[in-house]
């Protein structure tokens, strides 16, 4: 099985102070005190503002040197389109490369992690121009990133095995057999996600990959790096609430425990790593939740699951 990496979407809360961090734990540190529980972190800061090498080089000196990180593209690629193709989207690729080079140069780069809206339909345009910008993105790291971290130094990025681009699609209208047609065509790769079961929302994860056999990759038969993530199932929130509100919500162990099989079935099918982040971060729950899905990885059979 895929080695897996486990930990939570973001680091920097404040009301985690108390709940994860001991009080009175000064946001410098932030970063120190996750270590205590997890060997991977996503970045979400990424989307927002595009990252300086300097952050990326700060998040290097902060971290062991089996730490790794995902880094979430920024909102040009995912939701402004860039003006749709063209020299803006390429500065805005190469700026955020360039920002998260040292990260892979030190050999931290777990994935870059691409978010769409629910709000990015399946029409034509649509899939033109993310094959057309997926096209960019790989071509242009190409140049800027060094060999993958989760492959032999030297594996061309974008190749199965190298440096993953990982795609999320928030809706369902891209689940499907073309979906994993895409994704190949494209040397990209899946987000999985666990969610409210909700019109036009790809729902509960179990339900998902319910049919699978233990071992075949659920987004076709080729194998490579997979990531899950998990945002609860905050179903009156979810349409209206705030980044905050929407993700309130705390897994059960038995809601966790029913998701083990589908996390298994994926893990078998996406060599070498598979990518889990828990979304749910409001008061810490979030790592409450990954912390109980590990012990549950480590508890079962054949299983070389690591944090």
């Amino acid at each position: 099985m895929a080695k897996v990496l486990i930990g939570t979407s973001g680091y920097s809360y404040d009301d985690w102070v108390g709940p994860v961090y001991p009080a009175g734990t000064p946001r410098n540190r932030y970063l120190e005190e996750y270590q205590r529980h997890f060997s991977f972190v996503e970045i979400n800061s990424s989307y927002y503002a595009i990252p300086k090498p300097s952050l990326s080089r700060s998040l290097v000196a902060r971290s062991s040197d089996g730490f790794r990180f995902s880094v979430k593209t920024h909102r040009s690629f995912t939701h402004d389109h860039g003006g749709r193709v063209g020299p803006s989207l390429d500065q805005q690729i190469e700026a955020y490369l360039m920002g998260i080079a040292p990260l892979a140069e030190a050999g931290r780069l777990a994935g870059i992690l691409a978010q769409f809206p629910w709000s990015f339909h399946y029409p034509p345009e649509n899939r033109r121009y993310l094959a057309a910008a997926a096209a960019r993105f790989h071509r242009i790291a190409s140049d800027i990133l060094p060999g993958s971290t989760l492959a032999a130094p030297g594996s061309k990025y974008g190749i199965r095995g190298g440096c993953p681009l990982f795609l999320e699609m928030r809706n369902d209208e891209w689940h499907g057999p073309a979906m994993a047609e895409g994704l190949r065509e494209h040397s990209l790769f899946p987000v999985y996600q666990d969610g409210p079961d909700l019109d036009r929302l790809p729902g509960h994860l179990d339900r998902q990959i319910a049919g699978k056999a233990a071992g075949d990759p659920p987004y076709g038969k080729e194998s490579g790096p997979g990531y899950i993530r998990f945002h609860g199932r905050n179903r009156d929130n979810w349409w209206t609430g705030t980044n905050v509100t929407r993700y309130d919500y705390l897994y059960s162990d038995s809601e966790l425990d029913s998701l083990i099989s589908a996390v298994r079935t994926i893990a078998k099918g996406s060599e070498p790593t598979t990518i889990i982040a828990f979304n749910n971060h409001h008061r810490g729950q979030a790592v409450q939740n990954a912390r109980s899905l590990q012990l549950m990885l480590d508890a079962g059979p054949d299983n070389d699951a690591t944090n």
